[in-house]
């Protein structure tokens, strides 16, 4: 009976309960009706027994006026022959009278109870004699009495005898009333059985009958509600939430049913928030992937340039040092010059050779300055490329924690639907446990979105903190190589004005005699622009090699800034994981 269903224990049961409770009725109205019959049957035959009693106690009472009678006639008749004890013969007339049925013998006895005279009937006719025969004596069943007063006041005692037999009519016919009262008994009886038999093949109609009514209603208003929440209950088991009934009963199934379509209508509403988050979730968790994407390639793209940038920086640095050789050479050229003024006229042709020199020198600062500028412009302009790409970094890396706080908002929401979820669980009792374990599964990913959102908050932190000092450092580089081409712009203006000084200090050495005092001045003026041309490359290369510095130091940074967005960016496919599995988890239910 474990392994039965629960329609066939209750069907069963209830059969076996409705079966006894009938059977226990019906034994209980058929010992009634028995005890009924019984007691009718005995009161009818003692109504008849006290009949026949009655009509057999004036039978006897009629018998015995009559054997009072018969005595009192005998007294009178038989008397004579006690005073005649020598007749032979007994007259007709008692023979007549002994022809009755009833009398079997008279005597008559004195005081002492001695028999006078006996007379008696048996099979040769009447007889006379002193004593009655014991054969005769046999039969006699009762006996009357009477006294007898002859003329000499002798008191004589009668003895009559009677026999049963002579009353055999009146026996008979009573007996035969005894045999019709045992016969219409069992007769009653016999009929009683019958009557009894049908009443209990009755009751075992109706029994089967009202069993099957039972059975029937009992499976229209409990199993067949039963058989359909057990299905409800498995479709709810594989996570199916279309389906509902509306009963129209108002009784406990009704209710049931209505507390059922109330838990899955709160379920589906849960369910189908859970869905629109779960896929909000993984479509931002997805944005937030694409994002992190285009700024690994940005920062990629800001590391090449920070590269460009060091080797142009580096570039530049050996220009200004190359520079700065060639400036220390032209001032000892110069100093030499100054020095030799005054000796010009005895060593013009040294001076001629020398402002050659001095020509060319000036030619190839001039190449050099203008190269230092260009490759300075370069700087600025990659510098700035460079503070556009961090600043584009810096708005994704905005809109990633922009897209973290909408991320901890779901969080949120989502914790509040599996609190809803855990809620309706409990309040939907032994059916919601299987709802329980799906809420516990929402929270539990709802505080993991949370601290994975918390975590890319911190790594969006930590990544806007160093891109704000990468800005920092690069327009701290922009404002040197900013210097640094103002240096080289002076640089250019004064090798220009230099090498045109060169120029006409060649076109004029043969005019040197004349001009001496001018070319001393020239040379004062030659030398003052020299050391400042000195002083403005030494600045230049001491900016580049800061320059070079910086833009180490921002490559340093942007290698930071890569593994916090390494981080970032593994966090976010952890997240878009965890979106998936919410959203793989909820779309099980069909709602």
């Amino acid at each position: 009976m474990k392994d039965w269903s629960l329609q066939a224990k209750i069907t069963t049961v209830t059969s076996i309960i409705l079966t006894l409770m009938l059977l226990i009725i019906c034994i209980v109205v058929f010992v009634f009706e028995n005890n009924m019959a019984e007691a009718f049957t005995a009161a009818y035959k003692k109504h008849f027994e006290l009949f026949v009693d009655k009509q057999q106690d004036l039978s006897e009472k009629k018998q015995s006026s009559e054997f009072k009678w018969m005595i009192k006639i005998l007294s009178n008749i038989i008397y004579p022959l006690a005073l005649d004890p020598q007749a032979v013969t007994i007259p007709k007339w008692v023979d007549i009278w002994f022809s009755h049925p009833d009398i079997r013998a008279v005597s008559i006895t004195d005081k002492k109870n001695l028999p006078l005279l006996s007379i008696w009937k048996d099979e040769k006719g009447v007889q006379k004699g002193k004593h009655i025969p014991d054969n005769v004596r046999d039969h006699f069943d009762r006996i009357e009495t009477a006294n007898i007063i002859d003329q000499n006041n002798t008191n004589l005692i009668l003895y009559a005898f009677f026999s049963v037999q002579g009353n055999a009519e009146n026996i008979t016919f009573i007996n035969n009333i005894r045999k019709q009262i045992q016969e219409m008994v069992a007769s009653n009886r016999e009929k009683l059985k019958k009557i009894m038999t049908a009443q209990l093949i009755g009751f075992l109609i109706i029994l089967v009958a009202f069993i099957t009514f039972q059975i029937w209603q009992f499976r229209k208003l409990v199993l067949r509600p039963l058989s359909f929440i057990n299905r409800v209950a498995s479709r709810l088991a594989s996570f199916d939430l279309t389906v509902s009934h509306h009963p129209k009963s108002k009784d406990e199934i009704g209710q049931i049913f209505q507390a059922y379509n109330q838990v899955i209508k709160a379920f589906r509403e849960i369910l189908s928030l859970a869905q629109y988050n779960g896929k909000k979730l993984s479509d931002e968790s997805e944005h937030i992937i694409s994002i992190f994407s285009r700024l690994n390639t940005h920062v990629n793209d800001m590391e090449d340039k920070s590269n460009t940038v060091v080797n142009a920086a580096h570039q530049m640095s050996s220009t200004m040092t190359s520079i700065a050789s060639s400036l220390n050479g032209m001032q000892d050229n110069v100093e030499k010059i100054s020095r030799s003024t005054d000796a010009m006229t005895n060593n013009i042709h040294s001076v001629a050779v020398s402002i050659d020199k001095l020509s060319e020198a000036m030619n190839g600062i001039e190449k050099n300055a203008r190269h230092g500028r260009k490759v300075a412009e370069k700087a600025v302009d990659k510098a700035r490329e460079t503070v556009q790409t961090i600043s584009s970094l810096n708005n994704a890396a905005s809109q990633i924690e922009e897209i973290a706080h909408i991320i901890m908002s779901i969080a949120d929401k989502t914790n509040l639907i599996g609190l809803n979820a855990a809620i309706e669980a409990a309040s939907a009792g032994e059916s919601g446990r299987g709802f329980s374990v799906v809420a516990k599964s929402i929270q539990k990913f709802a505080e993991q979105s949370t601290k994975a959102a918390i975590n890319i908050s911190d790594k969006i932190s930590s990544v806007l903190e160093l891109i704000d000092n990468s800005i920092k450092k690069i327009n701290e580089i922009v404002s040197t190589i900013d210097e640094m081409a103002l240096s080289s712009k002076t640089i250019t203006s004064s090798v220009e004005e230099q090498t045109y000084v060169s120029e006409k200090i060649s076109v004029n050495a043969n005019l040197a005699n004349k001009n001496s005092s001018e070319i001393a001045r020239q040379m004062d003026t030659l030398l003052t622009h020299v050391q400042t041309i000195t002083n403005n490359v030494d600045v230049s290369a001491q900016g580049a090699q800061n320059v070079s510095l910086n833009i180490q130091s921002v490559g340093k940074s942007i290698l930071d800034t890569k593994e916090e967005i390494s981080d970032v960016h593994n966090s976010s496919v952890h997240l878009e994981e965890l979106a998936s599995n919410l959203f793989q988890l909820v779309d099980r239910f069909d709602i």
